[in-house]
């Protein structure tokens, strides 16, 4: 949250970038031409904000709009890793466009590092 989103169009076709919040942080803009672009900030923290296009229906994006800086991305393997997170106790959460969410509890200990392991399954939720 506080950071600019810039969205580009780099090709010559029309394109039309569409929030659909849950929050507050939503827009609607046409882009028509190479070059153009669109800078939003986010005002709400949202788990996942979702960027379409209404022309080119297959064109999706996620992003994550936190409050705080301890998140990641995960890896194509799945891996990831949060940095500086001071010792406690807290409630992590995973997010997947298919099969949602999952949560854990995870004991963070002073100069140590803390491992969580999730499951998602190919066959569903």
């Amino acid at each position: 949250m506080g950071q600019r989103l810039e969205i580009r169009n780099d090709d010559d076709l029309l394109h039309n970038v569409h929030s659909s919040s849950a929050t507050n942080n939503s827009f609607n803009v046409g882009q028509p031409g190479a070059g153009m672009a669109y800078t939003f900030t986010p005002r709400t923290p949202e788990v996942m904000l979702k960027l379409g296009c209404d022309v080119h229906r297959w064109m999706v994006a996620f992003v994550g709009v936190m409050s705080h800086p301890y998140f990641a991305v995960s890896s194509a393997t799945g891996r990831f890793r949060i940095v500086r997170v001071p010792a406690g106790t807290y409630t992590i959460k995973t997010w997947h466009e298919e099969f949602g969410e999952r949560t854990l509890s995870v004991a963070v200990k002073p100069g140590s590092t803390a491992r969580v392991d999730f499951t998602y399954s190919a066959t569903g939720r």
